[in-house]
């Protein structure tokens, strides 16, 4: 895979500048401290929380990851990111956020403020390190990771589904999409039902 290095004029574009200005607020309203500054990424951390604000090496995506410090630094830090604080929120469809990918100075101050802008207005009881909070991002981020794996498994046995369809197998239909029906299309939902009725 090709990869752009930061040093390769990613200075340029002035990410770091950028997230240092907008996210101020996080030193001057919620106790933060900037621990690291390099070219694509800035990490901030208080005596609970810590943030990652990040422009993709390869993908030029802006990033923003949030989670609870651990005391070990051989702990793994559990990070959520800003479109499942959003989520959270119930502001996904509201905000119409998307992840931004950005190659271009303009791009930068465009979209670096933005993304200040969406933490202000929905991460606050996660910036103040609410437990609460934590525990239902991670319910989110187990619901999304769940219906992935789950979009992975019924793209898999959709073939053989719809051999089993076609070749009137509706025992083995069943037996396939049963154990995913929460997830199937209403269309394939129809089927199921019809093969219930005309099993053997």
């Amino acid at each position: 895979m090709f990869r752009v290095e930061p040093a390769q004029n990613r200075d340029k574009l002035e990410f770091k500048e950028e997230v240092l200005n907008n996210f101020d607020f996080l030193i001057t309203e919620y106790g933060f401290n900037c621990v690291k500054t390099e070219v694509t990424r800035v990490r901030y951390e208080s005596p609970k929380v810590f943030i990652n604000i990040y422009h993709g090496h390869a993908s030029y995506e802006l990033g923003f990851e949030i989670g609870l410090r651990h005391s070990s630094v051989h702990q793994n830090e559990p990070k959520f990111t800003l479109s499942e604080i959003i989520e959270l929120a119930g502001a996904l469809d509201e905000t119409n956020y998307t992840y931004y990918q950005v190659s271009t100075q303009k791009g930068i101050k465009e979209f670096v403020p933005k993304i200040a802008e969406l933490v202000k207005q929905f991460a606050k009881s996660a910036l103040l390190g609410d437990i609460l909070t934590f525990e239902k991002l991670e319910l989110i981020q187990k619901q999304r990771s769940d219906k992935y794996l789950s979009k992975m498994e019924i793209n898999r046995i959709r073939p053989k589904a719809e051999e089993a369809w076609h070749n009137k197998r509706y025992k083995e239909f069943i037996e396939l999409y049963e154990p995913v029906k929460d997830d199937i299309s209403p269309a394939e939902v129809k089927k199921l039902e019809y093969a219930r009725r005309h099993i053997e």
